[in-house]
Protein backbone atom coordinates (compact mmCIF):
# COMPACT_ATOMS: atom_id res chain seq x y z
CA UNK A 1 0.00 0.00 0.00
CA UNK A 2 1.51 3.41 -1.16
CA UNK A 3 2.40 6.02 1.86
CA UNK A 4 0.08 8.78 1.56
CA UNK A 5 -0.95 11.17 4.17
CA UNK A 6 -3.78 8.99 5.31
CA UNK A 7 -1.28 5.87 4.88
CA UNK A 8 1.96 7.19 7.12
CA UNK A 9 4.90 5.54 7.03
CA UNK A 10 5.43 3.35 10.16
CA UNK A 11 6.55 6.02 12.89
CA UNK A 12 4.20 8.75 11.45
CA UNK A 13 4.88 11.59 8.84
CA UNK A 14 8.58 13.34 10.07
CA UNK A 15 8.41 16.98 9.27
CA UNK A 16 11.68 18.10 7.52
CA UNK A 17 12.99 21.13 9.45
CA UNK A 18 15.55 23.66 7.68
CA UNK A 19 17.80 24.32 11.05
CA UNK A 20 19.36 26.94 8.98
CA UNK A 21 16.98 28.59 9.08
CA UNK A 22 17.48 31.21 12.64
CA UNK A 23 13.51 32.08 13.29
CA UNK A 24 12.63 28.50 12.99
CA UNK A 25 15.61 27.24 14.55
CA UNK A 26 14.62 29.25 17.81
CA UNK A 27 11.17 27.58 17.51
CA UNK A 28 12.35 24.62 17.94
CA UNK A 29 14.61 24.94 20.43
CA UNK A 30 11.50 26.78 22.19
CA UNK A 31 9.69 23.54 22.16
CA UNK A 32 12.45 20.93 22.73
CA UNK A 33 12.92 23.36 26.05
CA UNK A 34 8.63 23.22 26.66
CA UNK A 35 9.30 19.38 26.21
CA UNK A 36 7.50 19.67 23.18
CA UNK A 37 9.32 18.57 20.50
CA UNK A 38 9.36 14.91 19.13
CA UNK A 39 13.45 15.56 17.92
CA UNK A 40 13.89 11.71 17.91
CA UNK A 41 14.31 11.27 13.99
CA UNK A 42 16.71 14.49 13.69
CA UNK A 43 19.88 14.08 12.50
CA UNK A 44 22.94 13.47 15.15
CA UNK A 45 23.87 16.83 16.04
CA UNK A 46 20.64 18.18 16.26
CA UNK A 47 19.22 15.40 18.39
CA UNK A 48 22.04 16.13 20.92
CA UNK A 49 21.35 19.36 20.91
CA UNK A 50 17.39 19.47 21.38
CA UNK A 51 17.73 16.37 23.63
CA UNK A 52 20.56 18.99 25.91
CA UNK A 53 17.47 21.85 25.69
CA UNK A 54 14.56 19.18 26.61
CA UNK A 55 16.62 17.93 29.70
CA UNK A 56 17.84 21.58 30.52
CA UNK A 57 13.86 22.85 30.21
CA UNK A 58 12.88 19.91 32.53
CA UNK A 59 15.42 20.45 35.18
CA UNK A 60 13.92 24.64 34.89
CA UNK A 61 10.27 23.25 35.96
CA UNK A 62 10.35 20.41 37.57
CA UNK A 63 13.75 20.91 39.67
CA UNK A 64 13.80 24.64 40.22
CA UNK A 65 17.16 25.22 38.31
CA UNK A 66 17.86 28.65 38.30
CA UNK A 67 17.46 30.29 34.82
CA UNK A 68 20.71 32.09 34.28
CA UNK A 69 22.42 29.08 34.70
CA UNK A 70 19.86 27.56 32.44
CA UNK A 71 20.41 30.19 29.75
CA UNK A 72 24.65 29.38 30.22
CA UNK A 73 24.56 26.43 29.66
CA UNK A 74 21.90 26.61 26.39
CA UNK A 75 24.73 28.66 25.06
CA UNK A 76 27.44 26.05 25.91
CA UNK A 77 24.81 23.49 24.22
CA UNK A 78 25.06 25.46 20.96
CA UNK A 79 28.15 26.62 21.19
CA UNK A 80 28.81 22.91 21.03
CA UNK A 81 26.21 22.46 18.09
CA UNK A 82 27.81 25.01 16.33
CA UNK A 83 31.53 23.24 16.22
CA UNK A 84 29.87 19.98 15.74
CA UNK A 85 27.90 21.05 12.65
CA UNK A 86 31.05 23.01 11.64
CA UNK A 87 33.18 19.84 11.59
CA UNK A 88 30.40 18.32 9.91
CA UNK A 89 30.13 20.59 7.09
CA UNK A 90 34.11 20.61 6.75
CA UNK A 91 33.73 16.26 6.12
CA UNK A 92 31.64 16.64 3.79
CA UNK A 93 33.14 19.21 1.79
CA UNK A 94 36.47 17.20 1.95
CA UNK A 95 34.30 13.72 1.31
CA UNK A 96 32.67 15.65 -1.91
CA UNK A 97 36.42 16.85 -3.08
CA UNK A 98 38.24 13.44 -2.67
CA UNK A 99 34.96 11.92 -4.68
CA UNK A 100 35.06 14.32 -7.37
CA UNK A 101 38.80 13.46 -7.48
CA UNK A 102 38.15 9.91 -7.48
CA UNK A 103 36.24 10.44 -10.39
CA UNK A 104 38.28 12.45 -12.15
CA UNK A 105 41.37 10.07 -11.76
CA UNK A 106 39.04 7.43 -13.96
CA UNK A 107 38.77 9.54 -16.38
CA UNK A 108 42.45 10.27 -16.95
CA UNK A 109 43.42 6.50 -16.14
CA UNK A 110 40.48 6.23 -19.25
CA UNK A 111 42.91 8.24 -21.50
CA UNK A 112 45.87 6.39 -20.33
CA UNK A 113 44.20 3.24 -22.16
CA UNK A 114 42.51 4.83 -24.69
CA UNK A 115 44.18 7.98 -25.66
CA UNK A 116 47.70 7.93 -24.80
CA UNK A 117 50.24 8.24 -27.75
CA UNK A 118 53.45 8.10 -26.61
CA UNK A 119 55.35 7.38 -22.92
CA UNK A 120 55.52 11.01 -22.12
CA UNK A 121 51.75 11.45 -22.37
CA UNK A 122 50.94 8.29 -20.49
CA UNK A 123 53.33 9.46 -17.63
CA UNK A 124 52.06 12.91 -17.69
CA UNK A 125 48.38 11.36 -17.30
CA UNK A 126 49.49 8.57 -14.49
CA UNK A 127 51.14 11.78 -12.96
CA UNK A 128 47.84 13.94 -12.80
CA UNK A 129 45.92 10.67 -11.35
CA UNK A 130 48.47 10.27 -8.38
CA UNK A 131 47.66 13.90 -8.18
CA UNK A 132 43.95 13.25 -7.85
CA UNK A 133 44.16 10.13 -5.64
CA UNK A 134 46.57 11.56 -2.77
CA UNK A 135 45.07 15.28 -2.97
CA UNK A 136 48.39 16.85 -3.28
CA UNK A 137 48.03 20.14 -5.39
CA UNK A 138 51.22 20.54 -7.36
CA UNK A 139 52.24 17.33 -7.81
CA UNK A 140 52.18 17.35 -11.31
CA UNK A 141 54.56 19.92 -11.44
CA UNK A 142 56.76 19.49 -9.02
CA UNK A 143 57.83 15.33 -10.49
CA UNK A 144 57.64 17.07 -14.05
CA UNK A 145 60.56 19.51 -13.17
CA UNK A 146 62.16 16.85 -11.24
CA UNK A 147 62.17 14.32 -14.56
CA UNK A 148 62.51 17.63 -17.42
CA UNK A 149 59.33 16.58 -18.37
CA UNK A 150 57.54 19.22 -20.40
CA UNK A 151 53.44 19.50 -19.81
CA UNK A 152 51.44 19.10 -22.66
Amino acid sequence: MPQTLRNPPPGGIMEKYNFKDSQIFEQLEDKAIDGQLDYSNFPSAEYKYFSKLAKLGYNNRHKGWDIKICLELQEKFKTEYNREKQQADEYLNLSKRIQKNIMKSSELVNQIYKQAKDKDEILLLALQTIECLTNEGGFVKRISKKINLVES
